[in-house]
């Protein structure tokens, strides 16, 4: 039995970043009008109060069979990309964080209001789930030398494995992080992440 933990957040710890939901909302340099803005901050404080942050994880070995090939307890992954990524990493952290399914009610209740309401809150969501991410490796990683969070779907690593990853770390038991058929993710706005720790 592998060592799997749970870890929980209060809203106001991983608050969306509003620059970055903009650029997810393809303002870029551009600064959004004045009725925009307004729309934004009703948003932000409505998506603030409906995440509901849950991860589970684990840290696991990282054994190379073959050349391309990573082994991280849940199945052999033939990915150059991630072989790649995961060069000097005898461990690794295994994770999937979740912003909620409050947070999915609140997205589909807005968009059944106003679309443009429920397109900027799906962003400030989207924005919110990576900060959580953020804050995850902060706590558990923070000093420790590691490499960016590599996700199923980067590269060539097929996006089916986060089947795998959730399966292996009972996170549909433990977090309420499930897949469907059609390899969506549920909540929503939710997230697996494999992070190298540098052992070399």
């Amino acid at each position: 039995m592998i060592a799997v933990r749970t870890m929980s957040a209060a809203p106001n710890e991983a608050l969306p970043d509003i620059r970055e939901a903009e650029r997810y909302l393809g303002y870029g340099k551009n600064q959004p009008g004045d009725d925009e803005r307004r729309m934004i901050s009703e948003c932000f404080s409505a998506v603030s109060a409906a995440v509901s942050y849950r991860c589970v994880y684990t840290m696991t070995d990282v054994s190379r069979p073959r050349d391309g090939v990573l082994d991280l307890g849940f199945g052999n992954i033939e990915s150059a990309s991630l072989y790649r990524h995961m060069s000097g990493c005898g461990r690794a952290l295994l994770f999937a964080a979740t912003a909620g399914r409050g947070l999915d009610m609140l997205i589909t209740s807005l968009s059944s209001v106003s679309p443009a309401k429920g397109v900027i809150a799906d962003a400030l969501g989207s924005s919110a789930v990576e900060k959580w991410c953020d804050l995850i490796e902060k706590r558990l990683l923070d000093g420790v030398p590691h490499v960016f969070r590599f996700s199923a779907g980067y590269g060539d690593f097929d996006i089916s494995w986060q089947k795998n990853i959730l399966e292996y770390l009972s996170a549909n038991i433990k977090a309420g992080i499930y897949t469907t058929d059609a390899l969506m993710m549920l909540p929503t706005k939710s997230v697996t992440a494999i992070v190298g720790i540098k052992t070399e």
